[in-house]
């Protein structure tokens, strides 16, 4: 009993028969041979003939022919048609005549590289030893020695996955110096997995590895390997980044299989009972006949299902089927499929883990349960039966969706239909800018760099740069990371903040994208992870982490709320119909009010639970239908809910758009309003559900027609009477499907394109007009204290200009008696008080901002009119402090300190130019790179500094810092050009003096210099106009930067002591020491506070050793 009897006792069933809609049989195809273009080593020859291979398919030669001539391919061939050869072969011949040369596989499963370096090294037993290439597998569950090992002596294959390009390739390339430099080729198998946000992150991955390539002096050649897609040459080209690189071809592509194929049955089944039950019935048909089976569930929850039944199974059949999915540990993954393929098992149960092209032997029949969600993943899975070349059988389970249903209507549409696109947005703004500030960690980004050119990435560095993620070199020729390791910070498979879901005893149980974060994973949420339900305790967005406890439920939860749109760029508009279609850039504003609880048995809703959630605001690209007028009326005087059907238009087409595009209806999202402010008229909207867009719907707008009528032909073969799963209903509606019109919807479709309306359209696109969106005000993020005047944003669009060399570079004028000062790479030191160097969660400064950047005037010249000192040396008396006991008044100490180091003339990067005569005082002057703003002090401004008698640890802690004391306190004041040195019993003189000033300039004042003279000031320190240098490089770097590493990469001169150093001056008496030291700080930090006002950055060293620009902005 074979595949064909099987067949037949299905369509001959009493049960089962009457519910096929739709049976064919492919006919077995033979294989078509071609000669390669140049003969192959004998080395090669010899492998092939023992392998028992006499010549190559068709599309193989072709490739190899191509790939040995340094072309990037593209092979585009279905399942088991040989693909490993393709790159296998070029790559051993490239080894035979260059052992340094090296090529990196990529592939998206750990199960399937595992097959690939199995499937190596068998090709190349027959060589001699020293001949063999070698191949290792560098992945997660590689052993540090071993990665240490792999390091220092690359093999000539090394096969790993994207995760740890990313992660541990990229990011420490010099420890890969001599692979990266021998590069000769990338293979990427199943390329058609990275579309979407997996591919627009993939695009931003290929181009750093591209940049790191050329760095060493390699031009590697591609080799993306994928199923049958309609457009692998865009999908390649888009992910490669090759049409940017000069002298480079986009991959050629291969698409004509010349591999053969046994006869293959397609059965299309839409089950009375549940998809489920059918699936059980089929396997157990399917192993009376010892079939060796697959069975494919849409869900982890259906693969669980049909495991149990399994599990339940005794007799013959006990111990012979698996479930198998991705959740599985790797070697219970590995033990399935060498059961598998030996034989012991019959049958497995699987997600998507086993579509991608691991060979677990001849299977004879798959069993789909659900629709794949595309014509290209229903092929692929079919494709793992039958590899034997064998007679084989797919069998199509319907499911409740309009996609399963549609295809169950009209069977014919799927033979005939094209493959779906596989689409990639190489240029998403928000995945696109993590990826340029992690190239810019590893190496620094410049104005030579072709991944820069476009348009977008010009938009990507400028909001990057404004956001202080990228920083300018010292001499602004550079865009350097802010962050040492961004990588760490971006994970490839979501958009944003990732969640680690955690259980009650702490051990992580998995991650969630912080995009879906507040769907799905909320406070009260049912989460599912192998085959154990858990309920949702805590979320904490700070921290990036969810608790979750096991609990045994009977019910789901489901979100509710409501979302906005604001149209923010029309791109493109057409008529359709009576109505119009247009494409553009959308904000969507989705806010989550709630959830609900609904049994498990019957869906029945238990309850609803009120949530408070942030708004989850992002801008990505989208369509929309404009429906006119005249459409409402006629439905409206009908007695149609118009609400209700525009409503369930949005739901059916979201559902039917994968049919179109190569996507899965989670990756959309829809709104749909009877009243659209900006357009006056009712509106229909799917957008993208990836901030930033995936260009799904870019690629949809050109189907917007047939999207419709697809539509309307689901609506209207559904035999429900109000609606349902199948037509509809979404899953995910956010109102509860609430209102919902079956009637209205195709009600609507049909008269939106009723014969002869075209002309209707026509004019209602001419006349369409669409308003301005509304502005967003800002959330302000309360700081300490409040700055009396908030500073405007930097103009980046001139710095980026700027840089780009297409507008001239210009600082502003040196005020009069102030040279800029010289600067010298130095190491990064403390941050002063014993504040440690952290990275904490600061809001941007822009999120606080008002005004507009661009030129700004500066007027007036520097305060500073005393004479130099020595380089330096403060200048001014030294006057001897009373000990510790003696209680005295503040004493004047000294003069003010304009010691030099090096001029500007000596440091060309710093050099400015002059005002021109008669200008002095009112010039206007365009910020140079990397500046945050320029500008003067205030007329009287005070520069103070605070040293303590006791440490943090001696007072219980940092934040008991009002109990530590003072010893002794300085301060610099403008308005007297000198210092004052104050003790503790002095300090009321030195809080008169802070009053009496414009301004109070510190350093890290705001943290702790206040939180010391709190115990000892009658007012709130607060509320006095006051600057803290170091909170504005915080805003700026999101994280903090020692006094110390400014003073010496800005002005050459660094701390004379540290904090512990004067606490033990403390306890010896050594006041004159302490005075000395805190009036150097002081003098450093006024210093630094000037210098920053006339530049608008300051230089500081990061942890790579460079000099770097922080832009600043000290004006008030």
């Amino acid at each position: 009993m074979g595949v064909a009897e099987y067949v037949r006792a299905l369509l001959a069933s009493d049960k089962l028969g009457p519910q096929v809609r739709h049976h064919r049989c492919e006919p077995a195809r033979a294989a078509v041979y071609a000669e390669s273009r140049l003969p192959w080593p004998a080395a090669i020859r010899r492998t092939l003939e023992e392998r028992g291979l006499s010549g190559l398919y068709s599309h193989q030669a072709l490739a190899t022919d191509h790939i040995r001539a340094g072309h990037s391919v593209v092979v585009a061939t279905p399942t088991a048609s040989g693909k490993s050869l393709i790159y296998n072969l070029p790559v051993l011949e490239r080894h035979l005549r260059d052992s340094e040369a090296r090529a990196l596989y990529l592939f998206p499963l750990k199960a399937l590289a595992q097959d690939q370096l199995a499937g190596l090294q068998r090709l190349v037993a027959g060589w001699p030893e020293e001949a063999r290439p070698t191949a290792a597998l560098y992945d997660g569950d590689t052993s540090d020695h071993f990665r240490r090992k792999i390091r220092r002596d690359p093999p000539t294959v090394l096969i790993s996955n994207p995760e740890m390009l990313h992660l541990a390739l990229l990011p420490h390339h010099e420890q890969w110096a001599p692979f990266l430099a021998g590069l000769s080729h990338i293979v990427v198998d199943e390329a058609h997995t990275y579309r979407g946000v997996f591919g627009a992150h993939m695009a931003g991955v290929f181009r750093r590895l591209n940049r790191l390539a050329a760095h060493y002096g390699a031009t590697p050649s591609y080799v993306f390997c994928t199923a049958t897609v309609g457009n692998p040459g865009e999908l390649a080209a888009s992910l490669s980044g090759l049409d940017l690189l000069p002298g480079r071809q986009p991959p050629v592509v291969v698409d004509q299989s010349g591999a053969p194929q046994g006869a293959r049955h397609y059965v299309f089944l839409d089950p009375d009972q549940s998809p489920a039950t059918a699936a059980i019935d089929l396997l157990r048909a399917a192993l009376a006949r010892k079939l060796r089976t697959i069975v494919y569930c849409r869900s982890r929850r259906m693969t669980e299902l049909v495991s149990l039944w399994a599990g339940s199974l005794s007799g013959p059949w006990a111990g012979r089927i698996s479930a198998y999915r991705a959740g599985f540990l790797p070697e219970e993954r590995r033990q399935i499929e060498a059961r598998m393929a030996s034989g012991e098992l019959l049958a497995v149960v699987s997600t998507s883990a086993l579509e991608l092209g691991i060979d677990i032997g001849g299977l004879d029949v798959c069993i789909l349960v659900g629709y794949p969600g595309t014509i290209m993943s229903t092929l692929q899975r079919g494709g793992r039966v039958g590899r034997a070349q064998q007679e084989s059988a797919v069998v199509l389970v319907a499911g409740e969706d309009a996609l399963d249903q549609y295809f169950m209507s009209h069977p014919e549409d799927f033979f005939s239909r094209p493959a779906e696109k596989a689409v990639v947005n190489p240029w998403n703004e928000v995945i696109l800018a993590r990826h340029l500030e992690c190239a810019a960690a590893e190496l620094p980004l410049s104005a030579r760099d072709p991944w820069l050119a476009p348009a977008p990435a010009q938009e990507a560095l400028r909001a990057l740069a404004g956001q202080g993620r990228l920083l300018l070199s010292a001499d602004g020729s550079q865009w350097l990371a802010a962050r040492k390791r961004p990588q760490r910070l971006v994970d490839l498979r979501g958009t944003g903040q990732s969640f680690v879901i955690e259980d009650s005893e702490g051990t992580v149980i998995g991650s969630v994208d912080g995009f879906r974060a507040w769907r799905e994973t909320h406070v009260g949420a049912v989460y599912l992870h192998r085959g154990r339900s858990y309920v949702i305790e805590e979320m904490d967005p700070a921290e990036g982490r969810v608790r979750a406890r096991q609990a045994k439920v009977d019910w789901f939860t489901r979100v509710r709320g409501h979302k906005s749109t604001d149209i923010l760029e029309e791109l493109e508009r057409r008529p359709l119909g009576r109505g119009v279609v247009c494409r553009g850039r959308l904000r969507i504003i989705d806010t989550i009010t709630g959830y609900e609880k609904r049994s498990t048995r019957d869906n029945r809703l238990l309850t609803i639970v009120p949530l408070e959630a942030p708004p989850q605001i992002f801008e990505t690209e989208g369509l929309w239908y404009v429906i006119p007028e005249s459409c409402r009326q006629r439905l409206e005087e009908d007695f149609v809910h118009f609400m209700g059907s525009i409503h369930a238009c949005e739901h059916t087409a979201i559902g039917m758009l994968p049919l179109l595009v190569m996507a899965d209806r989670n990756d959309f999202g829809g709104i749909s309003i009877p009243l659209h402010p900006q357009t006056g008229l009712a509106c229909v909207f799917i957008y993208d559900g990836l901030p930033g867009g995936a260009g799904l719907t870019r690629q949809a707008f050109g189907h917007a027609r047939e999207l419709l009528e697809v539509c309307a032909a689901v609506i209207e073969a559904c035999p429900c009477e109000d609606g349902c799963p199948s037509c509809v209903h979404s899953p995910k509606c956010g109102s509860g499907n609430r209102p919902i019109s079956k009637a209205g919807a195709l009600r609507l479709i049909r008269d939106l394109l009723a014969p002869g309306a075209d002309a209707e359209g026509e004019v209602l696109c001419a006349a369409l007009r669409i308003s301005p969106p509304p502005e967003l005000l800002p959330l302000r993020p309360v700081d300490e204290p409040a700055a009396p005047v908030p500073p405007p944003v930097p103009d980046m669009a001139a710095i980026m200009a700027a840089w780009a060399g297409q507008a001239p570079a210009t600082a502003p004028a040196v005020p009069a008696g102030q040279a800029g000062q010289g600067v010298q790479t130095a190491a990064a030191g403390e941050v002063k008080k014993g504040g440690t160097v952290t990275t904490e969660d600061v809001s941007s400064r822009e999120a606080c901002l008002e005004g507009s950047g661009g030129e700004v005037s500066v007027t007036g010249s520097s305060p500073q009119d005393g004479p130099p000192a020595a380089a330096g040396e403060p200048s001014g008396k030294q006057v001897a402090l009373p000990r510790p006991s003696s209680p005295a008044t503040g004493r004047k100490t000294g003069g003010a300190t304009a010691a030099v180091i090096l001029s500007s003339m000596q440091r060309p990067e710093l050099m400015v130019p002059a005002v021109a005569a008669g200008d002095a005082g009112k010039a206007r002057v365009r910020p140079e790179p990397g500046v945050g703003a320029v500008g003067r002090p205030p007329e009287h401004y005070l520069v103070f500094d605070v040293e303590t008698r006791r440490s943090a640890a001696e007072v219980g802690g940092w934040n008991r810092a009002d109990r530590m004391g003072v010893s002794i306190a300085v301060a610099y004041d403008s308005r007297a050009d000198d210092f004052f040195t104050y003790t503790q019993e002095a300090l009321p003189e030195l809080f008169a003096r802070m009053r009496a000033a414009q301004l109070v300039v510190g350093f890290n004042s705001f943290r702790f210099d206040y939180a010391v003279l709190s115990a000892f000031a009658p007012f709130d320190l607060r509320a006095l106009p006051g600057l803290d240098l170091l909170r504005r490089v915080q805003d700026s770097l999101k994280y903090r930067v020692s006094l110390d590493n400014l003073g010496q990469a800005t002005l050459d001169e660094p701390k004379s002591a540290d904090g512990l150093q004067a606490l033990r001056w403390w306890q010896e008496g050594r006041l004159d020491d302490i005075a000395a030291y805190c009036r150097k700080d002081v003098d450093l930090t006024r210093r630094l506070y000037l210098f920053g006002l006339e530049h608008g950055w300051l230089l500081f060293t990061n942890k790579a050793g460079q000099r770097v620009r922080v832009p600043v902005d000290f004006r008030q």
